[in-house]
């Protein structure tokens, strides 16, 4: 008898499950939100329908609203497929947005249980409606997958840094650090990572190209990936090019590029001094190309090499750091870092704010170069 019981009891809760056909479906994979001057709000959405007669069918919805929610309201009412958020993997949010602040908006991407922490929160250069409207060139399926897809490579090659929803809540939460975006835009009508946006808490307040991103990663987390391009001095290497070359490419910048990146930091600092850090930086690499023909059987030369990319990669990050001074920001982390080495000595988040125009770091790089490739 009780075995009825529990068993018509389990039918009767079966019973009252909503259900969803797949076919009825609208599923919102990347959203896209723009201020516009009325303090609306103007969405993006991409949506995905599953249809097994035609793969890969997707739409643009565009909407107006107050609020996310409201923008999410208003684009259920232009399909006849019902809008579910569970698979949004990568939200954009124009510049506009940004620069007054992002968690405003981003509340309810952290209350809606639906919706992955995992997914990607990037920055539109301008409008992200301009971005996600663009036409799509490769074999993904629509541009918001392209973007994401996009995205998620450049984390996993550590050429840029982690930018889940849950690393930056994470981010914002910590005292001594601050958070950097992907920032997307559009070069030669593709869309690309432009660099890196700087934010000042949840507002965006600067940028770094692309081509210094690289340095940023080096000063925020150990490498085990990735490649870096440098230009050294003409003058310490003409010497080394082979005699055939001299002449003709005596005058040529010098590029070399690097890969198998494998790198420590350490940053230390003294109590009472958290604006005079020590970064000790140890980073070897394997040289992959070279803009000159140099002869690598001279065993100086590789010493030369690797003192004068010592030299310049200390020389970039002090202007980078210099830069993150004048945005007032700390994307390093260098108050983070005060914090967990002075146990005694913490300093609230107000005063982390504070003392980043005086930070001073002195930087230690060391560098390896373990091959050379088929010259070796």
């Amino acid at each position: 008898m009780k075995f009825l019981l529990i068993f018509s009891t389990f039918l009767l809760l079966c019973g009252c499950l909503p259900k969803n056909y797949i076919e009825q479906l609208g599923i919102i994979t990347s959203a896209g939100y723009d201020k516009l001057e009325d303090n609306k709000i103007s969405g993006t959405l991409v949506i995905y329908q599953f249809n097994p007669s035609s793969p890969n069918i997707s739409q643009v919805i565009s909407s107006e609203g107050e609020t996310l929610k409201g923008v999410r309201l208003n684009a259920d009412r232009k399909t006849s497929h019902k809008l579910v958020s569970g698979q949004i993997r990568l939200d954009m949010y124009g510049r506009k947005i940004a620069e007054e602040g992002l968690m405003r908006y981003m509340d309810t991407l952290s209350r809606d249980a639906k919706i992955s922490d995992m997914g990607y929160i990037v920055i539109a250069d301008d409008r992200a409606s301009s971005l996600l409207n663009s036409i799509n060139t490769e074999d993904s399926p629509n541009m918001g997958t392209y973007v994401q897809r996009l995205v998620e490579k450049s984390i996993k090659r550590e050429l840029i840094p982690d930018c889940s929803l849950h690393e930056f809540n994470h981010i914002l939460s910590d005292k001594g650090i601050d958070p950097v975006l992907p920032l997307m835009s559009k070069e030669n009508n593709k869309v690309v990572i432009k660099g890196l946006g700087l934010l000042k808490d949840d507002q965006l307040v600067g940028e770094i190209p692309d081509q210094d991103v690289f340095y940023l990663m080096l000063m925020q987390n150990d490498l085990k990936k990735g490649q870096f391009q440098i230009q050294l001095s003409n003058k310490t290497f003409s010497k080394y090019l082979r005699s055939i070359s001299k002449e003709k490419y005596k005058n040529d910048p010098l590029f070399l590029s690097f890969s198998e990146i494998n790198s420590n930091i350490h940053i230390s600092t003294k109590e009472g001094e958290a604006a005079h850090p020590t970064v000790k930086i140890q980073l070897k690499a394997r040289l992959l190309e070279s803009s000159k023909d140099l002869d690598f059987k001279q065993k100086k030369m590789v010493k030369d090499i690797e003192k004068e990319v010592e030299n310049k990669i200390t020389e970039k990050l002090n202007q980078l750091t210099t830069s993150f001074k004048e945005a007032q920001v700390d994307p390093l982390g260098f108050g983070r870092a005060y914090n967990s080495e002075n146990r005694n000595d913490q300093l609230s988040k107000k005063e982390l704010r504070q003392i980043i125009p005086d930070i001073n770091p002195e930087f230690k790089v060391s560098f390896k170069l373990l091959r050379h490739g088929i010259t070796e």
